[in-house]
């Protein structure tokens, strides 16, 4: 790209140069005369090129950290050869140039082509020119369709790439313990291994708490499979839909660094109100997405499916029994509160001592029938007498964005569709007053770097709109040629 741009200034420098030595000057004379002709253009052209490409060099975020190095080396270099067309090409004009320069039979039937051009250029020019209203209502049409064009294109942080590695995320149900996890991250890896491109895999078991696992798959070199990374990550997503134990999402990962990781869209919605509030709007907008057509999976980290138990004593009929309310948290704080009690000493080291009942007899409500409290008679009641418990849903987590209450949602993208129809989407989903939205993952980067570039190119026009202005010492000429340039 840098070597189209840096030798326009030196072809027009050696052109003008050689034009005057045709002319009749002589070699150094035409040198000094060419190049004093044009020292202004060239500079306005250099200048023009370098406020192209420096804006996009002083940008922060990620898009700054992309093309800085671009940008400027490509400003340098345009500066550069501005300097070299002004210098060194007339003073090289003046010793290799000469009259016959261009002289030779190919020279002159290029040549001759050449003015053949311009001619029919010039008369289809004049003829178009003596209609210049169909000519403005042209214009106006092409400006309009470039508008439209770019309205109606499609936004994506960046280009999906082929890394050669699919990510999967499970969540279990909230009761899941480790040993549950790990026999569904078993089958997920019994898919992988199916895979004809398939070459090693790899699990994390708890990532995140005891029903979750976070994992993937490296599949075998480019050269040996026939099938895309997007491709295998459709035929796992199908067949991870399969496992009925937990929720298995697949993904590739980023094509670009992003923060916080995980699923490629993730939307955070944070409310100073209470999670129940949070969890009905989050679900809304969760059953919207499943309905866009968007996203193959769609999931939220918060929802209210976290059993606990509340406990309700009958206190006249333990009055009754003669059993206190000291007798009954005392039973309770043992046989399930894993409380610290002592230490033993076993070959030199000390263990801590912590009381529980075995996780078989502590799983449902009827187990109280199998706890016993001592009355002050010492006579053994059964806990169920005295004890109500009542099953509740909860929240399996209180999770918290920027000090405020929040909810994320997760989501996967539909093969075809862009990150900028998944957040126009998304944002476009009502919300009760008070609630806010942010975004992590690709997500965030889009929303935070997706129009930089739009706001630098507009910064650009005008830098280069002024220095035109400058050069050609008028706000219509400059303007002529920024119109003129897109059509």
């Amino acid at each position: 790209l840098a070597i189209g741009l840096v030798v326009d200034d030196a072809i027009v420098v050696v052109e003008n140069i050689h034009r005057h030595i045709e002319e009749g000057l002589s070699p150094a004379k035409a040198a000094l005369v060419g190049a004093r002709e044009i020292v202004m253009p060239v500079i306005g052209m250099t200048i023009t090129l370098a406020a192209v490409y420096t804006p996009i060099g002083l940008m922060g975020g990620l898009t700054g950290a992309l093309f800085r190095e671009f940008a400027f080396t490509l400003a340098g270099a345009v500066i550069v050869s501005g300097v070299i067309a002004l210098t060194l090409s007339p003073m090289m004009s003046s010793y290799l140039l000469n009259s016959k320069v261009g002289a030779g039979k190919l020279s002159q039937r290029i040549e001759q082509n050449m003015e053949g051009l311009t001619r029919r250029y010039e008369g289809l020019l004049n003829k178009t020119l003596a209609v210049r209203g169909a000519v403005l209502i042209a214009g106006l049409a092409v400006m309009a369709g470039i508008v439209v064009l770019f309205s109606g294109a499609q936004s994506e942080l960046a280009p999906e790439e082929d890394q050669g590695v699919i990510f999967t995320q499970l969540r279990g149900p909230q009761y899941a313990n480790v040993d549950y996890t790990t026999r569904y991250t078993g089958e997920m890896d019994k898919i992988f291994q199916k895979l004809p491109e398939y070459r090693s895999s790899w699990f994390s078991n708890g990532e995140g708490g005891q029903n979750m696992a976070f994992g993937g798959t490296i599949l075998k070199d480019w050269s040996e499979r026939s099938r895309s990374a997007a491709e295998i990550q459709a035929e796992l997503n199908a067949k991870g839909s399969g496992i009925t134990g937990m929720f298995a999402a697949v993904f590739q990962p980023p094509p670009l660094p992003a923060g916080s990781g995980g699923l490629p869209v993730q939307m955070v919605v944070r409310s100073s109100g209470d999670f129940r509030q949070l969890y009905e709007a989050v679900e809304q907008i969760k059953g919207a997405s499943w309905g866009s057509g968007l996203f193959v999976f769609v999931d939220s980290d918060l929802a209210f499916d976290s059993p606990e138990a509340h406990l309700t004593i009958d206190r006249a009929k333990a009055g009754e029994l003669g059993i206190s309310m000291d007798a009954i948290a005392g039973t309770l704080a043992t046989l399930m509160g894993e409380n610290y009690v002592n230490r033993f000493n076993y070959f030199d080291r000390s263990y801590d001592v912590i009381a529980q009942v075995p996780q078989d007899k502590r799983v449902t409500p009827d187990s109280l029938n199998q706890f016993y409290v001592k009355s002050q008679s010492g006579t053994l009641v059964p806990l169920s007498t005295v004890v109500k418990m009542e099953m509740r849903p909860q929240a399996n987590q209180l999770p918290q964005f920027n000090q405020m209450n929040a909810a994320t949602l997760s989501a996967i993208l539909e093969p075809g569709a862009t990150m900028g129809q998944a957040v126009e989407f998304l944002q476009s989903q009502p919300l009760p007053p008070g609630f806010q939205v942010d975004w992590l993952s690709d997500s965030r980067q889009y929303v935070q770097e997706g129009n930089r570039l739009t706001v630098s190119f507009g910064f650009a026009l005008i830098v280069i709109f002024l220095v035109l202005a400058a050069q050609f010492g008028s706000f219509r000429d400059p303007l002529v040629i920024l119109v003129t340039v897109p059509l």
